[in-house]
Order: C-alpha cells, then structure tokens, then sequence
C-alpha cells in the first residue's frame, strides 16, 4: 500500500510549483499503477485532510481528474499532525497493521 500527499497550502501555489505538483502526482501514480504495486492511494493536506483517491479504487483517467479538481493550493495552513493520523487510520483499516514502536 502506498498513500502519495500533495501540500495543498498556499506555500505551493506558484504556477510552476502547481503544475509541476500535478504532473508529478500523474507521473507518479500512472507509475505506480503499472507496476502493480499494490494498492494506491492520494490525498490532500492543509489545514484539513482529504482522501482523493482511497485504496479499494483503481488509479484511472476519472482519478487524475478528481486530483485536478481538488488542489485549489490556497489552504493558509498546513496541519502534519491531521495528515498522519487520517494516513494511519487509513492505513489500519485497509489492513496494514498498527506499526509498534520498539522498546
């Protein structure tokens, strides 16, 4: 399982780091998916979190443009924390299990 995060704060909304982004997300995941690497999946991270793309549906033209759509790279924050813990839940619940930190 692999989840790809996209910033979607204002920080990244220059027009070359814009599109750079998005066609670097495409690359990615066309990538990704060719490979067969296993389940794909994308979000988005600002001041909130969104699963674009959730693991059970296939990486296809309808998803790349789902992906376009969503950025609008004006979020004014960027909470890491909302990020890990909707990956990790995320992450859980398609069963990948809790990882354990070691003593």
């Amino acid at each position: 399982q692999v989840m790809i995060a996209l910033d979607d704060s204002a920080s990244m909304s220059s027009a070359e780091c814009v599109q750079m982004s998005l066609e670097a997300v495409a690359v990615i995941c066309g990538a990704l998916s060719k490979l067969e690497i296993g389940r794909l999946g994308v979000c988005g991270f600002g001041s909130e979190t969104s699963l674009i793309v959730p693991f059970n549906e296939p990486f296809t033209a309808v998803s790349g443009a789902r992906i376009v759509r969503h950025f609008s790279f004006q979020d004014t924050g960027t909470d890491i924390i909302r990020l890990l813990e909707l990956t990790r839940s995320h992450f859980c619940s398609h069963g990948l299990p809790a990882v354990q930190h070691a003593r």
